[in-house]
C-alpha cells in the first residue's frame, strides 16, 4: 500500500492554544485583495489584461474549486492558567480548580472550504444564538490529518455531547491578535490536555489485524515480555470470524459482528460514552481490572471500541497502569508504540491521570464543598442546581502471580507481517 493510500497525521502547533478555549464566533470571510498596478500606455493594460486571462484560465482547468475558497475564521478566547490547578474530589469523581485569564485570538484558515458542519455549526448565521455554557463552544482542539478519498483537511474538536462537527479543508493558517481586553476565569473542570497523537503515516498490518482484530501491546508479567497478550482495536476492524484471543471486551454499543446467538461468558460488554459521557474514575478502573485479572491468568484479550482510538485506548493505558505501575504518559506512549493514532479524549486523559496517581498513592483531593454558582466564566463546569447541565452527577462511593505463558504462540508469531492500516475515524465528542 502506497503512502498516499494510507492516513497520515500532522503536527497542529495551535492544538494546544486551543484546548479549553471559548469559541466566540465562526464565519466566513472573503480574503482582501489589493488594488492592480497603474498601466503606462495602452501595450501594458493589454499585456496585463491577458496575464490575468491566462491566470484565470489555467486556474479554472487546474481546480475549480479555488473561486469557491475563502478565509474560515474562528475567534476564540485562549485560556492562559495563572496558577497551578488544584484537586478537588465531588463524591468520588475528581476535580481540578483552573484559574488564569481568556486572551482574544483569531485563527484563520486560508483558502478553505467546509468539509462538514452538523449541529449547533449547520448553519453559521444562527450561532450567535447559542448560548454561551454551550458544550460546543468548549474547544479541545484541532487535528489536522489526510485521510484516502477525502484529502488534507483540519477537525476542529469541540466538548459537545450532541454532534457538532467542524471540519474544514484549507491552503493553509494564521494567528492574530484581537484587540479586545483579556478577562479573569476561574472554574472546576474534570478534563485536561491529553498529547495529540504523534505526526507521520500509520502502520499498515493487514495480517496482524485479520488475526487478532486489533494491535499487539507489549506487557510484562515478572521479569518476562509478552508481545501478543493485549490487543487493542475497534469494531470496524473486525469480520465475521471471532478473532484469536480468549477475551474480548467490547466497550461500544455495537455487538460484535461475528456475534452468533448467546454471547461468551469469557467476554465482556460494557457500554461506555466518550467526553463528559465517557468513563468515570471508578468505571475505568473496573474495566481496567477485569482486564488485568485476565492478562495475569496467563490469557488474551482484546479491548476494542468503535474505532479503535478513545475508549479501548484508554482502558488499555490504564490496564498498564494497575499492571505495570506505569505512569499516564508511559502507559499512552506504549500503546502509541503499537497504535499511533490513538487519542484519549481530555475527560479520559484526566481520570487516567488520577488513576496513576492512585496507583502510586498520591492521589489526595481535596474534598469540595459547592459554593453560589460563579458567574464570571461563561462554560464553567460547576455542581450547582443551576448549572446542572453542566455539571455531571457525584458518584456514590460505595496476589498478583506470574502468568505462564499458557499462550506462547501468539508470542511466537514474525513480526515482519505486522503491517496494517488504522482507519482513522474523525469523529466529534458524540462518538469516535
Amino acid at each position: 500500500m502506497s503512502a498516499s493510500q494510507r492516513v497520515r497525521l500532522f503536527s497542529f502547533p495551535h492544538h494546544q492554544l486551543l484546548f479549553d478555549a471559548f469559541l466566540e464566533s465562526v464565519y466566513e470571510e472573503r480574503p482582501a485583495t489589493s488594488a492592480p498596478a497603474a498601466a503606462d500606455g495602452k501595450r501594458a493594460r493589454k499585456n496585463a489584461k491577458e496575464a490575468r486571462t491566462a491566470k484565470r484560465t489555467k486556474q479554472q482547468s487546474e481546480n475549480a474549486q479555488d473561486e469557491q475558497s475563502y478565509d474560515i475564521v474562528l475567534d476564540f478566547r485562549a485560556l492562559e492558567l495563572t496558577d497551578k490547578p488544584r484537586l478537588y474530589v465531588i463524591g468520588s469523581q475528581p476535580y481540578e480548580q483552573v484559574s488564569g485569564v481568556y486572551r482574544p485570538l483569531r485563527l484563520r484558515f486560508h483558502q478553505a472550504r467546509w468539509r462538514r458542519r452538523t449541529g449547533v455549526f449547520t448553519n453559521l448565521a444562527q450561532l450567535g444564538e447559542v448560548p454561551a455554557e454551550h458544550e460546543a463552544r468548549r474547544l479541545m482542539g484541532a487535528l489536522h490529518v489526510r485521510v484516502p478519498g477525502e484529502g488534507e483537511f483540519f477537525f476542529i474538536q469541540n466538548a459537545s455531547t450532541e454532534y457538532a462537527e467542524l471540519s474544514l479543508f484549507a491552503g493553509g493558517y494564521s494567528l492574530e491578535e484581537r484587540a479586545e481586553e483579556p478577562y479573569p476565569a476561574s472554574y472546576l473542570r474534570r478534563w485536561s490536555y491529553a498529547p495529540p497523537p504523534p505526526a507521520g503515516l500509520t502502520p499498515y498490518r493487514p495480517i496482524l489485524h485479520r488475526r487478532y482484530a486489533g494491535d499487539a501491546i507489549p506487557i510484562h508479567l515478572g521479569k518476562r515480555e509478552y508481545k501478543r497478550r493485549l490487543f487493542v482495536g475497534g469494531l470496524i476492524m473486525q469480520g465475521n470470524e471471532r478473532p484469536a484471543v480468549d477475551h474480548v471486551l467490547n466497550l461500544c454499543d455495537i455487538p460484535n459482528p461475528w456475534l452468533r446467538d448467546i454471547p461468551s461468558p469469557a467476554d465482556r460488554l460494557s457500554c461506555q460514552g466518550e467526553m463528559a459521557l465517557g468513563m468515570r474514575l471508578d468505571d475505568l478502573r473496573a474495566e481496567a481490572e477485569w482486564v488485568v485479572e485476565r492478562l495475569r491468568q496467563g490469557h488474551s484479550v482484546l479491548v476494542h471500541c468503535y474505532a479503535g482510538i478513545n475508549r479501548s485506548s484508554t482502558v488499555c493505558c490504564a490496564a498498564l497502569i494497575l499492571l505495570e505501575g506505569l505512569t499516564a504518559e508511559q502507559a499512552l506512549a506504549r500503546v502509541r508504540k503499537s497504535r499511533p493514532g490513538v487519542h484519549p479524549d481530555p475527560y479520559h486523559w484526566f481520570i487516567l491521570q488520577r488513576l496513576a496517581e492512585e496507583a502510586r498513592g498520591e492521589y489526595a483531593p481535596i474534598p469540595f464543598v459547592a459554593a453560589p454558582a460563579r458567574q464570571d466564566h461563561a462554560i464553567a463546569d460547576q455542581v450547582d442546581p443551576a448549572l446542572a447541565s453542566l455539571a455531571p452527577e457525584p458518584i456514590d462511593e460505595g496476589e498478583e502471580a506470574d502468568g505462564q505463558n499458557a499462550h506462547d504462540e501468539h508470542d511466537e508469531h514474525d513480526e515482519h507481517d505486522e503491517h496494517d492500516e488504522h482507519t482513522l475515524v474523525t469523529a466529534n465528542a458524540a462518538g469516535e
